[in-house]
């Protein structure tokens, strides 16, 4: 019985004015009222996600009048009440009035049966649909605000049931079917929010709301087709929603109308400009549209504004690194470092092997010796080794290997003999110390594994014809150009040849 969950006989007189204006015979000129507008602010538990086209109107003022008006009966298409049934009503009012949902519940609960008006139902569903949107208690304790969470779920799993009811009674009963919508959309249960959603339009009840309700689950879904047209009349309906539009912007981009994306973001940030995720979804049609320092500009200004998370500054210093301005890169690696917290140094470690991997060495360097200052004390064994790795691999790559970093090299392949790119560090190590036979072996080792057998091959090659064995190297070049033509390395191979045949 709902009647268990109220664990106290009273709410505040704010909350439950509010419920009056829901009941079933609620006035739309009740709902104009702005203080139980006020008082009506749904909790959105289940959007937690941070998305580029997330809701922002859960808590505006017009969203929330918007939702008290639309409990506004409309007996055309809406069971009706018998006269019984009225007086239920009225009384359950009356009880609302003196701030009572307790006694309301009750009175509802002993009138309700399978026979009963949907109207009923939908009357009690409201009251706990409400309750469950409740505020937690101010200056409460954590156990406190852990029972009135847990409270509020069995609330909203009542009002889900409630509203269930009505429309297996009443097929055609809009404002339940609205309300399964909303409450499926919260729990981001998208799947099923959908078909209530699209019933209130069938039933006529496609107003902006809905809309736009059914355009984000649709993008949720990932349907951005379908999104694109309800955000279209959604924004056709209530112009001054900027989540509409906003919405309608990230359709547009997951669709891969990036031209289309960037303009109507273009718009917004007019209307906005302090809203960085406007910035950061034109930022990604940029992207798409292969103007990378234009993306580059708006992620600046985004973190100018203190609002760039590690995935914002990741993404400015791989703009940066494919632009080869590889100190910017740095900065903007370290930046993400910075504000990494809890998320680890694994995001900082892919950065630092993206500035090596381009022949970055020093500022690859200067990334490292900031993860290492950063997480010393917190990086895991894996993490550790991948930057052993990583200041080996720049010692190597500048022909500075010592001992200690070789060693470190067999380490690795100690653990994963496969390591093509430890084997074909240490070959370039054996290489430096002039051990060709060593280097060899770790060579054709890597060139075995199909992922490193350019690079194995190419070194390989190389390092032969230093030795002066064309013949030799003359197939290693010739696979790697096999693998990976290129002008330079043709030229090279064919400068090979001819010391070849003239020895």
């Amino acid at each position: 019985m709902i009647m268990k969950l109220l664990s106290t006989p009273s709410r505040s007189s704010l909350v439950l004015r509010s419920l009056l204006v829901l009941g079933a015979c609620a006035s739309p000129a009740a709902a104009q009222d702005s203080e139980l507008v006020n008082a009506l602010e749904p909790r959105p538990a289940g959007l937690a996600r941070q998305k580029s086209h997330e809701l922002d109107l859960w808590n505006d003022a017009a969203f929330r009048a918007h939702f008290v008006r639309s409990y506004a009966a409309d007996l055309a298409i809406e069971p009706p009440l018998t006269f019984d049934e009225r007086d239920v009503i009225i009384e359950m009012r009356e009880w609302m009035a003196k701030d009572r949902p307790d006694r309301a519940i009750r009175l509802l609960e002993r009138n309700i049966d399978e026979d009963a008006s949907a109207a009923l139902d939908f009357a009690l569903a409201n009251i706990v649909f409400q309750l469950a949107n409740a505020s937690a208690l101010d200056e409460a304790t954590d156990q406190d605000i852990a029972a009135h969470e847990a409270q509020c779920a069995t609330y909203m799993e009542q009002a889900l049931a409630g509203y269930q009811t009505c429309v297996a009674k009443h097929r055609d009963f809009r404002r339940a079917h609205k309300n399964l919508g909303l409450i499926h959309v919260q729990a981001n249960r998208f799947d099923k929010a959908i078909p209530h959603l699209s019933r209130v339009v069938e039933l006529g009840g496609g107003d902006a709301l809905n809309f736009g309700l059914l355009g984000y689950a649709h993008a949720s879904n990932g349907d951005h087709l379908s999104a694109e047209t309800a955000y279209r009349m959604a924004s056709l309906l209530d112009p001054a929603q900027p989540d509409w539009k906003k919405g309608l912007a990230f359709s547009l981009l997951e669709q891969r109308r990036y031209p289309d994306a960037a303009a109507l973001c273009d718009v917004l940030i007019r209307q906005q400009p302090q809203a960085t995720s406007l910035w950061t979804l034109q930022a990604n049609a940029f992207l798409g549209m292969q103007q990378p320092l234009r993306a580059a500009e708006n992620f600046e200004f985004v973190a100018r504004m203190g609002q760039a998370g590690p995935q914002v500054l990741a993404k400015l210093g791989d703009i940066y690194s494919s632009e080869a301005l590889y100190d910017l890169a740095r900065d903007a690696y370290v930046r993400g470092l910075r504000v990494a917290g809890d998320q680890g140094p694994d995001a900082s470690i892919r950065a630092a092997k993206v500035l090596i991997s381009r022949r970055a060495t020093i500022q690859g360097r200067d990334v490292l010796d900031a993860i290492e200052g950063a997480f010393r004390e917190t990086m895991n064994k894996d993490q550790q080794k991948e930057v052993l790795r990583l200041r080996a691999r720049i010692a190597l790559a500048n022909g500075q290997g010592t001992e200690e970093e070789a060693s470190i090299l067999r380490e690795i392949l100690a653990l994963d003999p496969r390591d093509g790119d430890a084997l074909v560090l240490l070959g370039k190590y054996h290489d430096s110390k002039g051990e060709v036979d060593l280097a060899a072996h770790q060579f054709e080792y890597a060139a075995s594994l199909e992922a490193f057998e350019f690079e194995a091959n190419r070194e390989h090659g190389q390092m032969l014809v230093r030795a002066k064995r064309y013949k030799d190297a003359l197939p290693k070049l010739r696979r790697a150009q096999e693998l990976k033509p290129s002008e330079r390395l043709e030229e090279y191979l064919a400068e090979v040849e001819r010391l070849s045949r003239s020895r």
